[in-house]
């Protein structure tokens, strides 16, 4: 009986050392596979930061681009305004230039009719100085010729 005892803790202690080996095989798979996972589980942590660290960047980019856009605009409607304020004046200047050449033309106008009137008159003196000149001629040399 002693023996049979015997052989059957003989028999348990190898069951038992082939369940430990068995364990010992999975506890090996097991952290094989901890060691994967914890490299990919660290390489999605870094890819995870990376794109963190994009969409931040890419934040700031946008941050600057809408500022940029609103300066942008800032500056069209300054430039819209000052636009705006040059055009009335040159109306304006325009239509005081319009106003002064009209000036300039009745002007223009009445000094060409005064001369026109004073060469009338000069010319029509002139006329009777010139005919009185030449009848005076005319009777002096037919008073000669007589």
């Amino acid at each position: 009986m002693a023996m049979n005892v015997l052989h059957k803790f003989d028999e348990n202690l190898r069951e038992a050392r082939l369940e430990l080996v068995d364990m010992e095989k999975r506890l090996s798979d097991e952290q094989q596979a901890n060691v994967l996972l914890t490299e990919e589980t660290d390489s999605l942590r870094k890819d995870i930061d990376d794109r963190q660290d994009r969409v931040l960047e890419l934040k700031k980019r946008l941050e600057t681009t809408d500022e940029s856009v609103q300066q942008l605009r800032l500056d069209n409607k300054c430039a819209q305004l000052q636009y705006d304020k040059t055009m009335a004046a040159k109306e304006e200047w325009q239509s005081r230039v319009n106003e002064a050449e009209s000036d300039l033309l009745r002007e223009l106008r009445s000094t060409v009719e005064s001369c026109h009137s004073v060469n009338e008159r000069w010319l029509g003196e002139m006329n009777e100085d010139v005919l009185t000149s030449l009848l005076t001629y005319q009777v002096r040399r037919h008073a000669k010729t007589a």
